[in-house]
């Protein structure tokens, strides 16, 4: 767990990083990079940033080594900019949640894509008669529901099968 200090030093370190790549770097391997997180270590000297990039893996791994090389000149810009004790070490990643989440994302579509190409499942009688009566109670007004008028409490019993008395 993170203490409010880690959190508030993690979100001003994310923020100028992020403006020093977008504003003030030269490297033409950062043009597609985003900062989406910034992680600290307890004692506030360690912090492993995590990068994402619009290019494919070999773009992001050029990216990583453009921020790798320029950590010298990010930690003195940092220093510069803030009144931390001490700044950070700085450690790039690539955020790899992002990456599952597109995959997820993927999966979920092709998924839909193969539900739509799917043929349409036929329903009997009793399944439409139990959807209606299930639509009933779903739409039915608050008192209704908890089977308060005994007539409407006691169709849908009787309709799946329960003593309306309650003695099963």
């Amino acid at each position: 767990m993170s203490s409010r200090r880690q959190l508030r030093v993690a979100e001003l370190v994310q923020r100028e990083l992020a403006e020093m790549v977008t504003f003030e770097l030269r490297d033409p391997r950062l043009s597609l990079v985003n900062i989406t997180r910034v992680r600290v270590s307890p004692d506030l000297k360690y912090a492993n940033v995590y990068i994402t990039s619009l290019g494919d893996e070999a773009e992001t791994a050029e990216a990583i080594d453009g921020l790798t090389n320029a950590t010298g000149f990010l930690r003195m810009q940092l220093g510069q900019r803030t009144k931390l004790r001490y700044v950070p070490d700085l450690a790039f990643h690539i955020d790899e949640a992002l990456l599952e989440s597109r995959r997820i994302n993927e999966l979920l579509d092709s998924l839909a894509i193969e539900a739509d190409n799917a043929e349409p499942v036929e329903t009997s009688a009793e399944d439409d008669a139990a959807e209606h009566v299930a639509a009933d109670i779903v739409g039915a007004e608050p008192e209704l529901r908890g089977g308060r008028r005994p007539g409407v409490a006691d169709d849908v019993g009787l309709a799946i099968g329960r003593d309306p008395r309650g003695e099963d």
